[in-house]
């Protein structure tokens, strides 16, 4: 080997092996991921893309830091993952063509969202997502008639002993009528007195959105 690594008076410098490196850079030096943006698309209506601008380590935050609303209705997020500069989400329920969609990250004291080299993810949002599912979901429910005026009846699994809240609301997500099906259930009438409009309907198991649709009233 030639041109190695010597003083002025010819005295050569001895073998370094893997030694550690102070690393001075300042942390306002490093760059920071920024939210480009977020969508739901076909044909996973329950999985939410979020951008960022650069790549991300593979280092999940805790799902608490996370908030996803539909229809200004915090729902449950069921897992995460990242991959490059792109963060999934897996929500609890299918968004459905309409629905209006938020997104907001705050920073949680560990394992905070951030890049390779340290650079940590601002709070974010909340934001408007992109909604670009067109399908309306499969559903167990059929909910009919629809246009309705003064009741609805749902159909559902037959004989199924699973307790479901039917719950309704307007467009701004006031709650208008929240009823318990019965159990078991396959088929009930659900009275309804709402002046004419179109309305949200929601059948829940628990905090888990089973079925969403619009309700109109003449």
């Amino acid at each position: 080997q030639s041109n190695p690594i010597q003083s002025n008076n010819g005295g050569l410098a001895s073998d370094i092996y893997s030694q550690a490196v102070t690393n001075n850079v300042k942390a306002d030096k490093i760059r920071v991921p920024v939210y480009v943006s977020s969508a739901i698309y076909d044909p996973l209506p329950d999985l939410l893309e979020i951008n960022y601008d650069l790549s991300l380590a593979g280092i999940i935050p805790p799902l608490s830091a996370f908030t996803v609303k539909l229809n200004s209705r915090k729902i449950e997020i069921n897992s995460a993952a990242v991959s490059l500069s792109k963060l999934f989400l897996t929500l609890s329920c299918q968004a459905i063509p309409g629905d209006i969609v938020t997104f907001e990250y705050k920073i949680p004291d560990s394992n905070p969202l951030q890049t390779p080299e340290g650079g940590l993810a601002e709070n974010t949002g909340p934001m408007p997502v992109m909604n670009n599912v067109t399908t309306p979901p499969k559903s167990k429910f059929i909910i009919y008639p629809n246009p309705a005026r003064y009741y609805v009846i749902i159909s559902g699994p037959e004989n199924s002993f699973v307790e479901y809240t039917v719950r309704i609301t307007d467009l701004n997500s006031r709650p208008r009528l929240e009823t318990k099906l019965k159990v078991p259930f396959s088929l009930q009438l659900i009275p309804i007195r709402f002046n004419a409009g179109i309305y949200m309907i929601y059948i829940m198991s628990g905090s888990t959105i089973m079925h969403a649709g619009k309700l109109i009233v003449y």
